[in-house]
């Protein structure tokens, strides 16, 4: 089995070149035709479209056996719940959608015959299970990220109580303004105002640092939300021009599949959000808060 993924695995290099291919035949002939131009250039680029649809079905044949296979370790390792259920949903219906895509390209060979099957249906049914697949994968991604950023709240929360005992000690010491530090008052703010502004500005610093340090699944809702317009468009949900789909399909299609066993293990470096708070009044009365991190 572990030498058949491989082998399939190989194949899905070159289905993400001729997915690229693929939509940017698209864009162009959308905007031929979109300018009137040359009809036969229009017809080429449909085919050329049309061909390297074809040969991506041929190139993920047999691949709804691996997406299945991949769904194991996912039920087995990851300990959170919420993530477990959906990553194997989304592979569980990224294999449907692949089983359904398979008979799909049969049809289209003519190695079954056309009134076995209805192929439009088929096909539409496969898009569904394809929504289904990219909508838990961004269920996943959500939730992982709101998963960060509680435990950076948290561990925010736990700085300002040490900081709040050891602020007497600390007041002289620090008692300049540090040139990483920010401090930010607006004269004639009422003080709970200007704390709620320090508390957004600290909660847009937190979310900033959480970005930058997982960057893979910023990256994966993004990929996650162009795929999610292609589907909607396929199914009559919303109205999106060909040239705006080949757009949207042009980002390369890279997933976290070599990561699943790890998707749930992602932890926070202290030391990478470690944020030091100073509360203090000025002869005004406003409150000050100042803070770094580092």
């Amino acid at each position: 089995m572990d030498d058949y993924i491989k082998f399939n695995n190989q194949t899905a290099g070159r289905d993400k070149i001729f997915r690229l291919i693929q939509y940017c035949s698209r864009i162009v002939w959308y905007n031929l035709d979109k300018r009137g131009m040359s009809v036969n250039g229009v017809q080429k680029a449909k085919k050329l479209d049309e061909t390297l649809g074809l040969m991506r079905r041929l190139l993920r044949f047999g691949r709804v056996f691996d997406t299945l296979h991949s769904a194991l370790p996912v039920m087995s390792t990851i300990d959170d719940q919420v993530i477990r259920l959906t990553s194997a949903l989304s592979r569980i219906s990224s294999a449907c959608f692949m089983a359904i895509d398979h008979i799909v390209c049969l049809h289209k060979l003519g190695l079954i015959h056309k009134n076995c099957i209805d192929a439009p249906g088929w096909d539409k049914t496969g898009t569904r299970f394809w929504l289904y697949s990219i909508v838990m994968g961004l269920v996943r991604d959500v939730y992982e990220i709101m998963k960060v950023y509680k435990e950076a709240c948290q561990m925010r929360r736990r700085k300002i109580k040490g900081h709040h005992h050891n602020y007497q000690r600390h007041r002289n010491s620090h008692s300049d303004e540090d040139e990483h530090s920010t401090r930010v008052i607006i004269k004639g703010l009422p003080a709970n105002l200007n704390l709620t502004l320090q508390q957004s500005i600290i909660s847009a610093r937190i979310i900033t640092k959480c970005v930058s340090k997982h960057a893979d699944i910023t990256i994966d809702v993004v990929k996650n939300i162009c795929d999610l317009f292609i589907p909607l468009t396929i199914l009559g949900y919303i109205r999106l021009s060909p040239g705006t789909i080949g757009t949207l399909g042009i980002q390369e299609d890279e997933r976290v599949d070599a990561q699943l066993t790890a998707v749930g293990k992602r932890t926070i470096d202290i030391k990478d959000i470690e944020t030091r708070f100073r509360l203090t009044t000025n002869k005004s009365g406003h409150y000050l808060i100042n803070y770094q991190t580092r």
